[in-house]
């Protein structure tokens, strides 16, 4: 059975309005609650729904079995993992929320596969479901998966954030971390510095002056308003939003055990060095 035109732009749209979803999701849990969000979600769906059912005139028995089994598919569908997905995202960018959600068909797949007999994996479901979530992961970003290493657990973990890429100060300071990177490694610490500049900046930047230490995109400034580094400035009287230079060390067990804000760039990477040596005698 092959798809007509209608049905490929059916399937599209709902990829729009799924994908968006999750950006959508992230824009909001700067202002609304996670339930509050699922709360609005759900109902403003009930209620396009609803519209939709009278406009096409569909007709259905409202028995108490039907109104049971809608509100156990409505729990188990909808409201669990709608709120599931939206306390999660408050850890994670949007970016990378949907990639792993878009990794439950290929689970999907093979759940069925060992539960269903008439659903068993084959080459072609298998090269299907792999294209489709390579197919979200480059629309989109590889960089939305960025983490720690494996070989990163366990040790120190500077974060520094900074204003801009390519600026005087900002671009001395990447360089003075680079710099001392071999040491940092000798005591068992990795630099990643952060700042809202976008991925394409970030690489261009690490080419540019051979950066040796990681960057990480805050495009939307969630790292830097969970560190409190997301200020009101004041350059020439003019009042704008932008981000506090400051650093932060944590630990291994994920404690931040110091941090310094409005951080003047010289000898700022010596400094850090200088106390983590002195921490670990």
């Amino acid at each position: 059975m092959y798809m007509k035109n209608k049905d490929w732009i059916l399937v599209i749209l709902l990829g729009l309005f799924w994908g968006s979803s999750f950006f959508f999701v992230e824009m909001l849990l700067k202002y609304l609650s996670p339930f509050m969000i699922v709360y609005l979600r759900v109902s403003i769906a009930s209620i396009f729904l609803i519209v939709f059912i009278i406009i096409r005139g569909t007709k259905f028995k409202l028995s108490l079995k039907n109104l049971f089994n809608l509100f156990i598919m409505s729990l188990l569908n909808n409201i669990f993992p709608f709120l599931l997905i939206t306390f999660g995202q408050q850890t994670t960018t949007g970016g990378l929320a949907s990639i792993l959600n878009a990794n439950t068909s290929f689970i999907g797949i093979l759940l069925a596969s060992l539960f269903l007999p008439l659903e068993r994996l084959n080459f072609y479901r298998l090269i299907g479901v792999s294209i489709g979530v390579l197919g979200v992961i480059i629309a989109i970003g590889y960089q939305n998966i960025i983490q720690l290493n494996d070989d990163d657990l366990g040790k120190y973990l500077i974060l520094y954030f900074y204003p801009r890429d390519n600026t005087s100060g900002c671009t001395k300071e990447a360089k003075d971390f680079s710099n001392l990177k071999l040491e940092f490694d000798s005591l068992n610490t990795v630099v990643i510095g952060i700042s809202s500049d976008t991925y394409e900046s970030h690489n261009k930047f690490i080419s540019k002056h051979d950066l040796k230490i990681e960057l990480i995109s805050d495009i939307d400034n969630n790292l830097c308003q969970y560190f409190g580094v997301w200020v009101e400035k004041n350059m020439y009287g003019k009042k704008f939003m932008g981000i506090e230079r400051s650093t932060f060390l944590i630990d291994p067990s994920g404690i931040i055990i110091k941090e310094w804000r409005k951080v003047k760039v010289t000898s700022h990477a010596e400094e850090l060095l200088n106390y983590l040596r002195k921490i670990k005698k």
